[in-house]
């Protein structure tokens, strides 16, 4: 989930680089407002004693704060692009997925063994398979004449697309799935529809690919509003947790080092 939350805001920042004028300006900005939450820090502890200086400790930690709260303040504007970092996210899954050769064969594989198991009541096999090898055996399609093989295929191929894309792309299946219809459920349904208007067809993997892009489009379209608001107010809590945390620290240490008698005074 932290991987794809720095890959999205990292395509942000791409989209942000390669689509606006402003960047640089943008760059620009960014720095100024680090160097401002920077000598804001220093203020603290100087509020509390006049020549108050960090220690190494917290000197170290606030210069390594220095450039992650400008990449902060950078990924702020960068938000406006999540839609298109998530969109170029979307087609890098489903060019390297349609092309996954091994996910192919080891989806049909499972599908080929799990309806050749399906027995009618009397304990025959629900299907044909003369004509039909074993996929060891070169074979490419599963007789699939009855809604039973049909809904068993779908099923199969419905979760293995979806867990691949849940497994792969974790947070923008978080983000737009959570609350919807199930991915498998949207797929299995599309499959199904296909099979009763061609029984013993293969359903083509691209499609089930195509399927659930068109289905995250869809559901970006919808969203992404809401995840924009979301990353901003994520981002501003980040700085609010690297630096409220160590201007406390900066105060309670320059309040140590006061003299006594300034104390008693």
């Amino acid at each position: 989930m932290l991987y794809g939350l720095y890959e999205l805001l990292l395509q942000a920042l791409n989209e942000f680089h390669g689509l606006s004028a402003d960047f640089y300006r943008w760059v620009v900005v960014a720095v100024i407002l680090a160097c401002l939450v920077e000598a804001l820090f220093w203020l603290c502890g100087r509020l509390v004693l006049r020549d108050w200086r960090p220690g190494w400790i917290l000197g170290g930690v606030a210069g390594l704060w220095f450039p992650l709260t400008c990449l902060i303040f950078l990924s702020l504007p960068a938000t406006a692009y999540l839609k298109p970092a998530a969109e170029t996210i979307l087609k890098t899954w489903q060019t390297g997925f349609t092309h996954d050769d091994a996910w192919n064969q080891e989806s049909f594989r499972q599908q080929y063994w799990a309806v050749q198991a399906l027995k009618t009541p009397d304990g025959q096999p629900l299907e044909n398979f003369s004509g039909y090898p074993a996929p060891e055996q070169g074979g490419t399609k599963i007789p699939a004449s009855h809604r039973e093989s049909q809904s068993v295929i779908a099923t199969i191929d419905s979760n293995r697309v979806a867990e691949h894309f849940q497994t792969r792309l974790p947070l923008l299946a978080q983000l737009l799935w959570a609350d919807e219809r199930p991915l498998p459920e949207v797929l299995r349904g599309d499959m199904e529809k296909f099979f009763r208007d061609n029984p013993d067809t293969a359903y083509d993997h691209f499609k089930a690919v195509q399927l659930a892009g068109t289905e995250m489009q869809r559901l970006l379209e919808q969203k992404i509003g809401r995840i924009v608001l979301m990353a901003r107010l994520g981002l501003a809590g980040l700085l609010l947790l690297l630096w409220l945390p160590l201007s406390a620290l900066a105060v309670y240490d320059a309040w140590k080092r006061l003299e006594p008698t300034t104390l008693k005074a």
